[in-house]
């Protein structure tokens, strides 16, 4: 899984954050593929927000879970159904 890493130092969050969305989420993903000799068309990539969208269009099925408005409205038609889970007592 790839995401933002945050800086941590004894514990406590310390900066140096490096966000994985978008353009830096592709080549993490291209990076990764080379390194284990994957097929980025081949993976799946599951995503809950437009963020990840270049991503999703590179490689291999898109899932939407738990896609908030935006995505929901940009990939209606183009993706497998959506998944959504219902958040049933929480507050």
């Amino acid at each position: 899984m790839f995401c933002t890493e945050l800086g941590i130092i004894a514990n406590r969050i310390a900066g140096g954050v490096a966000p994985c969305f978008g353009a830096r989420k592709l080549s993490v993903a291209r990076w990764y593929c080379a390194k284990v000799g994957g097929d980025l068309r081949r993976a799946y990539f599951y995503s809950d927000s437009p963020g990840d969208l270049l991503l999703s269009e590179k490689g291999g099925p898109p899932v939407v879970v738990n896609g908030n408005k935006k995505l929901l409205r940009l990939t209606k038609g183009r993706y497998s159904p959506a998944i959504q889970f219902v958040k049933k007592g929480l507050p």
